[in-house]
């Protein structure tokens, strides 16, 4: 007989109560993972990662821009605990700045409990490795140097960057441009990981200092 393994220690960090508590049932059906806390406050949960030392964190947030600051904020607290984004947001901005924040892993929770199951014993079990379950074409776009930096942004791109930067919606801009507002997200997050931008205002106050924004108001806008 082996000698029983040590469970894996889990905190989940997502603002859907019902999502946590699914997930957390569903995680703790496999005897090798416990589940040592969930909360969707990032302070709390700042405070059970350095009270409990979880192995593994599995966060989440409403926008890409809250994920990001949770993921730079988790990680600036230098501990042992790997962590693992689990998300709906398949943004190439987000994706690389998850990496070159330190992050374990970027999974889309579009993935089965097998799945994630895996990807939580193969992040507990190497040290070094990174797990990624997105798509492969947003996987090479995330990983892209972005050397074209603002010379890389589409017409369509720069349109959609103007009109948020005149504080329009998502919906407003996709009425304006004849676009779903699916695209406009699309558009802006090309944008920002082109410009290495971590929020909308970001991506703006870089265009204008790169005259993004004034060129194309001066044409055809």
């Amino acid at each position: 007989m082996t000698a029983a393994r040590t469970p894996i220690r889990i905190l989940l960090l997502d603002d859907h109560t019902l999502f946590r508590e699914s997930l957390r049932e569903a995680l703790e059906t496999e005897s090798e993972l416990s589940v040592v806390g969930e909360t969707g406050r990032p302070e709390a949960a700042v405070d059970m990662i350095l009270s409990s030392e979880p192995d593994i964190v599995l966060v989440d947030a409403h926008t890409p821009e809250a994920l990001a600051e949770r993921v730079r904020q988790i990680g600036d607290l230098k501990t042992k605990s790997r962590l693992l984004v689990l998300t709906w947001h398949e943004d190439p901005w987000l994706i690389r700045s998850a990496v070159t924040s330190g992050v374990g892993g970027y999974v889309l929770k579009s993935i089965t409990r097998l799945e994630l199951v895996c990807a939580i014993r193969s992040l507990f079990a190497r040290e070094r490795r990174i797990v990624m379950m997105v798509s492969a074409d947003t996987l090479t776009y995330a990983l892209q140097t972005g050397r074209s930096g603002a010379e890389g942004i589409s017409r369509r791109e720069r349109e959609a960057l103007i009109l948020a930067s005149q504080g329009l919606s998502n919906a407003q801009i996709g009425r304006r441009l004849s676009i779903t507002e699916g695209t406009v997200k699309r558009h802006l997050s090309n944008v920002y990981m082109k410009l290495g931008a971590a929020s909308r205002v970001d991506a703006v106050n870089k265009a204008m200092m790169a005259t993004l924004i004034p060129s194309v108001l001066g044409g055809s806008m």
